[in-house]
């Protein structure tokens, strides 16, 4: 037999991704082999231990995953911020209207708009607040014929839509964060690390002082992922390499 030894990887480089990937491997690869997990019962509880791990330190990912969703409030945000935008500046054509009428519609309008100042940079809930209390104020008798008189209908529809999809996206995503628990991915891997450390040691010692094939063949399965994973940090190294040599 020749020298036992474990495959060098540096888990650290791995991404978050990759790392869960790397246990998943063994899991899946253990499972394919005939090796009888209650040869060790140090073993055994380690690994059920590390699977359980896992299946949180997943969950997290999936958080972090979740977070595509701030996106999508970040640009609903935005929509609704160049829809009120451009409802302001539709009213500056009739600043220096010579109808009365047109000149009264803008000034009513202006001055309505112009307690809405600032309302972009306010935090999402009373940005929505003022919104809504804007566009409810817009549709009264009040300020409906300033708006007819303009013709800017359709600016004060674009707002109420954009408006309107905010709160949806915005409502939707609060409600699903209340309903996951909050995980630290960086506690949890640094867990997972440790426990997958540990097990990883003392197959390895076990291997090298019994060569028992229990021992010897667990180490070769995770030696298999660790020698996948290696390469792929090497490749993504020298990828880097490349695109900087290429750069110069």
């Amino acid at each position: 037999m020749g020298k036992i030894k474990l495959a060098n990887l540096d888990v650290a480089r791995l991404h978050n991704a990759e790392f869960s990937s790397l246990i998943q491997r063994f899991f899946n690869d253990f499972s394919k082999t005939s090796l009888p997990i209650d040869t060790d019962t140090i073993f055994k509880t380690s690994f059920e231990t590390i699977k359980s791990q896992l299946a949180i330190y997943n969950a997290g990912l999936d958080q972090v995953r979740t977070s595509e969703d701030s996106t999508k409030v970040v640009k609903a945000d935005a929509l609704r911020d160049a829809d009120f935008k451009s409802l302001k500046n539709s009213l500056k054509p009739f600043r220096t209207s010579l109808h009365a009428s047109e000149l009264e519609a803008y000034t009513a309008l202006h001055l309505l708009l112009s307690e809405y100042k600032g309302v972009e940079n306010d935090s999402y809930e009373v940005q929505t607040t003022r919104l809504n209390n804007l566009l409810e104020r817009l549709k009264s008798s009040t300020y409906k014929k300033h708006i007819d008189e303009l013709g800017i209908e359709r600016f004060v529809v674009r707002l109420t839509n954009s408006n309107t999809a905010f709160k949806e996206i915005f409502s939707k995503r609060s409600f699903e964060t209340l309903q996951k628990p909050s995980y630290d991915v960086k506690k949890l891997r640094k867990e997972l690390t440790e426990s997958y450390r540990k097990l990883v040691n003392y197959v390895l010692a076990l291997s090298q002082m019994t060569q028992e094939p229990f021992y010897t063949e667990t180490l070769e399965v995770f030696n298999n992922g660790r020698k996948y994973f290696a390469d792929t940090i090497l490749s993504r190294r020298l990828s880097k390499k490349e695109e900087k040599k290429e750069a110069e």
